[in-house]
């Protein structure tokens, strides 16, 4: 979702394409980056099945909340 939303608010401030591509490909390496450091610690600890259902319910509920906000 991080992601997508990187995206969104490229697009939203109407770039062109040399600067929207390196600055979402700048922040998607960034949030890969933390989330690959975030999945080597919980791995490390052994709570990566943790961290893996919140990855998922996290932007979920996140996406759920943002709906109802913009009704």
């Amino acid at each position: 979702m991080l992601a997508e939303a990187a995206v969104l608010l490229m697009g939203a401030t109407q770039l062109a394409w040399r600067q929207f591509l390196p600055a979402v490909m700048l922040s998607n390496l960034g949030i890969a980056a933390v989330y690959s450091v975030l999945g080597q610690l919980a791995q490390a600890q052994g709570e990566l099945p943790l961290a893996l259902g919140a990855s998922i319910a996290l932007p979920l509920a996140a996406a759920t909340i943002a709906r109802r906000w913009m009704r």
